[in-house]
């Protein structure tokens, strides 16, 4: 798992058939280039085969992301307030036939 300020250095780390989740307690805020990063993951994620599970998002993050179109493409299932929660969605997708 990894915040906003460490998704270069976690996709680095990953393997590509891990769900991706990230936690985002300490973000309070997010800007555009934020949701540029949020993008390239869920991109990358979306290439890799795998699902990018969000934690812990706040509200502004949470406004901006449905006001960008983001949170459509990551899709509400994929965005929980606690990490136990995201980690539950995680496992399921992994467990869950391809």
């Amino acid at each position: 798992m990894c915040g906003i300020a460490g998704l270069v250095a976690c996709d680095q780390v990953l393997p590509d058939d891990a769900e991706r989740v990230v936690r985002m307690r300490d973000v309070l805020a997010i800007d555009a280039s934020g949701l540029r990063a949020l993008e390239d993951v869920l991109d990358k994620s979306r290439r890799d085969g795998t699902t990018l599970v969000l934690s812990g998002v706040h509200a502004q993050p949470l406004v901006a992301l449905e006001r960008s179109g983001l949170l459509e493409r990551i899709g509400e299932v994929n965005v929980h307030r606690h990490v136990r929660d995201a980690l539950a969605r995680a496992r399921s997708l992994v467990a869950a036939p391809r």
